[in-house]
């Protein structure tokens, strides 16, 4: 069986997060006035966010990876492999950050219209003012997301990509080439018809092989290998 992992779409997503954090902090300290008490929770929260919340992919190129990072990166993963996530969590998935700081966001983010309203609230205002947040915002407006749905979601937009995991059963390369077909061709499917069946996403995958890329599958083998294995179909 093919494990998955998931990774954002542009590691820049992150870095860009990080930016954003490190000039409003730098704005509220510069500022020569006393700072507020509302301004210091945003300090903490902020470096909150930036000591221990951030996905840096630029460590993947050390041999050891901190340990912070390490569990910073489980956490982001792990929300993948749950029934739903909050959409505090699924914000902060879409921003590179772990989900454990979807606790500093304001409780009630997912029934904002206006961003403006956020104003006073520096960390949810940066996360929900991103172009991901806003798309988030589009297309989910409740407390609770069904992860396999946000997944779904997610992968079409091109906010995070599937990888196949380097600690799964290693494939032949023509195994793996067949099965990102597949999970194109579901994911289309899924989107626009959730409630199919596995056996009638079985026979539609298999048509479109065959006559798209020349694959000859049965709709049965194409569920056994590669539907029922899969966390999300």
């Amino acid at each position: 069986m093919i494990e998955f992992e998931y990774k954002l779409y542009d590691s820049f997503t992150a870095e860009k997060t990080r930016f954003k954090l490190i000039t409003r902090k730098n704005s509220i300290l510069s500022d020569t006035s006393e700072p507020s008490d509302t301004d210091r929770q945003d300090v903490r929260f902020i470096d909150v966010v930036l000591k221990d919340y951030i996905i840096n992919y630029e460590f993947d190129e050390l041999d050891d990876i901190p340990y912070r990072q390490n569990k910073t990166r489980k956490s982001w993963s792990d929300a993948f492999k749950t029934t739903q996530i909050t959409y505090n969590e699924a914000l902060c998935i879409l921003l590179g950050v772990n989900p454990s700081a979807a606790d500093l966001l304001d409780k009630d983010l997912y029934l904002i219209q206006n961003e403006n309203k956020l104003l006073n609230k520096t960390l949810s205002y940066l996360f929900f003012s991103r172009y991901r947040g806003s798309r988030l915002s589009i297309r989910f407006k409740k407390k609770y997301i069904n992860t396999k749905e946000f997944i779904l979601w997610a992968l079409e937009e091109r906010f995070i990509k599937q990888i196949v995991s380097n600690t799964g059963l290693k494939k032949q390369q023509r195994t793996i080439i067949t099965q990102e077909k597949i999970d194109s061709i579901a994911r289309t499917v899924l989107l626009h018809a959730p409630n199919i069946s596995k056996s009638e996403l079985s026979i539609y995958a298999s048509d479109e092989l065959k006559s798209k890329h020349q694959i000859s599958l049965k709709p049965s083998s194409i569920r056994k290998r590669y539907l029922d294995t899969h966390p999300i179909y």
